[in-house]
């Protein structure tokens, strides 16, 4: 139970903000049911795409928060797609799993370039868009999962 408990990021959810042209709030607010987060599922070909991209050193936090981000829903009063759609949640569990989705077989440049952006602190709270905490983990392995095969680099 203890284990359990600590791999659980409580109250998260979906919310929708308000639109950021016109300022209509009146669709803003939860979506969706509140649940508990086990792991932070990503694409790591969303990741390496974002990491290939940004330059120099990108921060790993940043990366999953991009390749997370949901596309930003329409306006009921202006129509344009501007109304972002962010992750919230009440509590940051004491240990953050990111689980990372291989389409095909890895490259082994492909997983160094990952590891490497990885390594370091991870600003998990920044990772899920909480603003209200500067909670920082450390990279302590990575499992990738294709076709019923785990494989692990620590």
């Amino acid at each position: 139970a203890a284990a359990a408990a600590a791999l659980a990021t409580t109250g998260y959810r979906l919310t929708r903000k308000a639109c950021i042209l016109c300022g209509d709030a009146s669709a803003a607010g939860p979506r969706g049911p509140v649940s508990t987060l086990r792991a932070v599922a990503v694409t790591s070909h969303a990741i390496l795409d974002l990491y290939e991209r940004a330059g120099d050193a990108p921060v790993f936090a940043d990366l999953v928060l991009q390749a997370r981000a949901e596309e930003p829903l329409t306006c009921g009063s202006c129509g344009a797609r501007a109304c972002a759609v962010v992750s919230e949640f009440d509590g940051l569990a004491d240990v953050v799993v990111v689980n990372l989705n291989w389409v095909a077989a890895p490259a082994p440049q492909a997983v160094a370039a990952l590891v490497r952006g990885a390594l370091g602190d991870f600003a998990a709270a920044k990772a899920l868009n909480d603003e209200r905490s500067s909670s920082s983990k450390k990279l302590m392995g990575i499992v990738c999962f294709r076709a019923d095969h785990y494989t692990c680099y620590v």
